[in-house]
This record gives C-alpha cells, structure tokens and sequence, in this order.
C-alpha cells in the first residue's frame, strides 16, 4: 500500500493530466476531451465572442495562463504581486493570438507539471499545488457552458 504522501503526488499528476490533456473518466467525460483538445477546437472568432458581462474564452484562457504561471512562480519562492485585473484584459484574438495564447498555456502548464513530478512525496509544495485543480476546473466549466452559448 503506497504512503498518504505519494497518493497525493500520483493523485494530482493525474488530475492535472485529466484536466488538461486527457480525460480518463475519472471526473471528466473522455469523448469531449480536456482543457487542451477543447481550445484546440476553438477558432479565434468564438475565443473572442462576448455576450453582456460574461467574458470570453480567450479572457479565461489567458486568465488561466496566468493563474498557471503565478503558482509555478510562488511554488518556487516567488513573492511578487500578480496583478489579476490585467488577467483578464484580453478580449478579443486574432488567429495568429489565439494559437499563441493555447502554446503559452501549454507550455506554462507543462513547465508547472514537470517541477511537480520532481517535488519529493510529502513536500508541502505538492497540497499548494492542488489549488490549480479547483480554479482550472472552474474555468474550463465556464470555457464550456460559454461555448454552449455560442455553437
């Protein structure tokens, strides 16, 4: 039977694979893909779509870039202020925009998932890092319900 510690490192490992890359079932229906396939599948002009006070994909795609950045920093011993507002300033992308805010969350997230994988089993760093599960979930949710409204 595997230590408390290691089922938390191997369980967020593969909620965060879940949510981002691949959907195994475990929360997550597998046909409709995670976070990654789902912007993948999006063009610029439905990132960009906005109705009333609700903002847009490409808003909380690039709010969640940020989030991913923000707690790779802190997880590493930054202290610097994250300025949330500015998270959410995009609005409106162009194709070429687009493609490149889905390769910087990628990388951003892969870079966050690569430190995580190195973080020995009971570092207190790896419970930080479960907040990204919640918020990531939340704004895919939304990305989803959102698209909803648009197709």
């Amino acid at each position: 039977m595997s230590e408390p510690t290691e089922t938390v490192k191997s369980n967020l490992l593969e909620l965060l694979e879940e949510t981002f890359e691949t959907p195994r079932g475990i929360y997550l229906d597998r046909s409709k893909g995670g976070l990654f396939t789902t912007l993948e599948g999006i063009s610029s002009d439905t990132a960009s779509s906005e109705s009333g006070a609700q903002r847009s994909i490409a808003a909380h795609a690039e709010h969640l870039r940020v989030y991913v950045a923000a707690l790779h920093g802190y997880m590493n011993g930054a202290t610097g202020k994250t300025d949330w507002e500015a998270s959410w300033a995009t609005h409106k992308v162009s194709s070429l925009e687009w493609e490149m805010l889905r390769a910087a969350l990628q990388r951003d997230y892969l870079a966050l998932k690569a430190d995580l994988e190195q973080i020995p089993n009971g570092d207190l760093r790896l419970a930080e890092g479960m907040a990204i599960l919640a918020h990531t979930a939340y704004h895919f949710g939304a990305i989803r319900q959102l698209l909803l409204g648009i197709e």
